[in-house]
């Protein structure tokens, strides 16, 4: 019961995370699922499930939902 909500605002998603942005990663690592990264000519491609709250602060990176 108490992990269905600390998953229930999960929110799958793609981003695209530039290279001068990284550190972002280093956060979303610790409050989300990365379920694949990959790493291409101009930054990061990802996707995860993050929770409804890092989904708002990363908005701009959203590629899709």
């Amino acid at each position: 019961m108490i992990l269905n909500s600390i998953f229930s605002d999960l929110i799958e998603c793609e981003m695209f995370i530039p290279y001068g942005d990284a550190y972002i990663i280093y956060e979303l690592n610790n409050n989300s699922f990365i379920n694949e990264k990959e790493e291409r000519e101009d930054g990061i491609y990802l996707k995860i499930e993050c929770h409804q709250i890092d989904y708002q602060k990363y908005n701009k990176y959203v590629v899709k939902k």
